[in-house]
């Protein structure tokens, strides 16, 4: 009856509230694929930090697998110069023995021409004349 009296208030409102209601539902469904967007789009940054960092730790592997190797190498080189200093110590304690006897032989030497010296010179003149030639 309100209809037809020309009275429709209720009837736009209504139709108003639910023009609203379904512009509401639109605006949160494009919040909620903006939202999506950016959480999409966080993800793919997350997995390209992620793959940064596995190649990061692949690449650290590397360097130190080439620094244990260098360790190793470095380990071998110095035991072969300890190898190599310790026979220079035997040489040189030979060498040391030999400087002694050495040492000892020229004394005995020294000892024996003193020895001979005092010998001739007890001898005659003429005799001393033979040993000079």
């Amino acid at each position: 009856m309100k209809r037809l009296a020309g009275r429709t208030d209720i009837e736009d409102g209504l139709l108003r509230l639910d023009s609203l209601t379904k512009e509401e539902g639109l605006m949160t469904a494009a919040r909620i694929l903006r939202t999506v967007h950016n959480v999409d789009g966080n993800v793919t940054m997350m997995e390209e930090i992620i793959r940064n960092v596995d190649n990061d730790a692949k690449a650290t592997k590397q360097v130190i697998s080439n620094i244990d190797n260098n360790v190793t190498v470095t380990k071998e080189v110095i035991s072969a110069v300890d190898a190599r200093v310790k026979a220079i110590k035997e040489l040189t304690g030979d060498v040391g023995s030999n400087m002694m006897v050495i040492e000892e032989t020229t004394r005995s030497i020294d000892n024996n021409v003193k020895s001979t010296k005092h010998c001739t010179r007890s001898l005659p003149p003429f005799l001393h004349m033979l040993i000079d030639l």
